[in-house]
């Protein structure tokens, strides 16, 4: 899941932060891997611009209030595409 996802845009440059939630048991490894796929999505959305992207990356008992939450969270913060040249 996500939460806090900010963004903004001055000339051709666009700042996006966001954080990532995950199960305790996900390894940071496997966090990290993912965090970088919707980092290359993100960036092949704005080809044209440069793009600024900070992940927070989180465990679910860091964040209880979206725990209950989970099912509607569990999306990707982006459509499921493959990521081109």
């Amino acid at each position: 899941g996500y939460h806090e996802l900010r963004h903004r845009r001055v000339y051709d440059r666009i700042w996006i932060e966001y954080h990532l939630i995950f199960s305790d048991d996900t390894s940071l490894q496997t966090s990290h891997d993912i965090s970088h796929r919707i980092e290359d999505q993100v960036d092949h959305l704005f080809r044209k611009d440069e793009v600024i992207i900070t992940a927070h990356l989180e465990p679910e008992s860091h964040e209880p209030q979206f725990a209950s939450t989970r099912d509607e969270h569990e999306r990707s913060p982006l459509p499921s595409r493959e990521v081109g040249p």
